[in-house]
């Protein structure tokens, strides 16, 4: 399907050969939808460039379902289950805590959809899944990803010095205010773009090292080099105490299927360890920026006693927001796994760590697969699991899978881990496509 050219302009008549197929116009999609859900439009523009990657993701996720359920046969295509799943979660996520929030406060629904916007990501898991099934290989998808995220700290780095951090952080907009970090020790620091950062930052030595050619080597040091200056320059400490924590862990308990007995040995410990620093944390926060923290701790635990089952819903600034109900220091996004309460209830909160454990089980085991089928482990798949392990470690603050750059990587674990499966259940030549379709 992806092989034969849509356009071909014959070279004695133009001078030159000009071939664009199929294959291309999802590859340069792809691209597209991974640097602006990873939050390539972050820095200018009010993001509104995120909205161009949905864009592209839904017509290429309409694109791929549509050819895959006229040229794929096969019963395992699951084409239903892949669709009306995704659906659902979609109308769970967007449409239930929008009808919550409007109907509490009296207000319409509609803006709060739009404002939920973000898990439109989750549709790049069966896009995923069904160009696959259409002959588009996954390596070249992790090739992408990899490179997009490489792409991404380059970006960074020019927008850091681009931009009048100082400014940006005393400007009325909210927005260009968000982009910006301040504290008296750091100083003025652009928020990076997290998943990346992470992915870049393990992979980029491990794709240096073992890159075939002389520029792509060059071009991987020197995003392990930006990372490492960009890490210096947020100077996250919690964030690299994690990636490093992560690095460590994936050593220990997950880097071979052996090592999973040490992870059960461990929990014992980790698990008591975990709720003992949140019940010392929650101390803390008491005396901490005068308590604003703590006391919206508070006012979340109080709204979920009134609302547990599924929250009191998702705001928009365009109706009533937050402040304008709970205060102007109250922010759901900053309180962690209790603002994901607030929201969404303990079906969501529950719902947010099944889907986040369960991208744990699915990346750590599919590269299990991989390292006995092959003999080689998936550096993407390592990165994802550092960068979910750090963020479990750090719960009571992250909610990164609420949000687009955590959305997209959930839903790309499902599909790698589907694919995989499929493709060692179907062949064991690993290179075969499944299937060769007409373009």
């Amino acid at each position: 399907m992806f092989d034969r050219p849509a356009i071909n302009a014959n070279p004695s008549q133009t001078g030159f050969s000009l071939a664009i197929s199929a294959r291309d116009i999802v590859t340069v999609s792809l691209y597209v939808i991974f640097y602006f859900y990873f939050k390539g439009g972050y820095y200018f523009l009010h993001n509104r460039f995120q909205e161009l990657g949905f864009l592209f993701s839904i017509g290429l996720s309409v694109y791929a379902a549509l050819m895959a359920a006229l040229n794929v046969r096969s019963s395992d295509l699951a084409w239903s289950k892949w669709v009306l799943t995704t659906m659902a979660f979609l109308g769970y996520a967007m449409v239930l805590p929008a009808y919550l929030w409007g109907h509490y406060n009296q207000v319409s629904m509609i803006p709060s959809i739009l404002a939920s916007r973000e898990f439109l990501a989750a549709i790049i898991g069966p896009t995923l899944w069904f160009l696959y099934r259409n002959g588009y290989a996954i390596e070249k998808v992790e090739e992408i990803i990899l490179i997009t995220s490489g792409l991404l700290i380059i970006s960074y780095i020019f927008h850091y010095f681009r931009l009048d951090l100082q400014a940006a952080f005393n400007s009325t907009d909210a927005h260009t205010k968000g982009m910006v970090m301040h504290d008296e020790w750091r100083g003025y620091r652009l928020k990076t773009p997290g998943m990346a950062m992470v992915i870049s930052s393990v992979s980029a030595p491990y794709l240096a090292a073992k890159a075939k050619s002389a520029a792509a080597r060059w071009y991987w040091i020197l995003i392990a080099a930006l990372c490492v200056y960009s890490w210096y320059l947020i100077k996250g400490r919690s964030a690299i105490a994690m990636l490093i924590a992560g690095v460590i862990l994936y050593h220990v308990w997950f880097a071979r299927k052996e090592r999973l007995g040490l992870l059960f040995f461990s929990l014992p410990v980790v698990l008591p360890a975990m709720a003992y620093i949140t019940v010392e944390y929650f101390v803390a926060m008491k005396n901490v920026d005068a308590g604003v923290r703590y006391r919206a701790y508070m006012t979340a635990f109080d709204v979920i006693k009134e609302y547990p089952m599924f929250g009191y819903g998702m705001q928009s600034a365009a109706t009533i927001t937050e402040q304008d109900v709970f205060g102007s220091k109250f922010y759901s996004a900053d309180i962690g796994f209790v603002g994901i309460g607030f929201k969404y209830g303990l079906v969501g909160l529950a719902l947010y760590y099944v889907f986040t454990i369960g991208a744990l089980v699915k990346a750590v085991t599919t590269n299990h697969l991989l390292v006995r089928k092959t003999g080689r482990c998936n550096i993407l798949l390592i990165a994802i699991i550092v960068k979910i392990v750090g963020d479990l470690f750090k719960f009571v603050l992250s909610i990164d899978y609420m949000y687009i750059q955590g959305v997209t990587v959930i839903a790309v674990v499902i599909a790698m881990s589907a694919i995989y499966r499929h493709k060692y259940a179907a062949t064991n030549d690993f290179s075969k496509p499944q299937t060769s379709l007409p373009a």
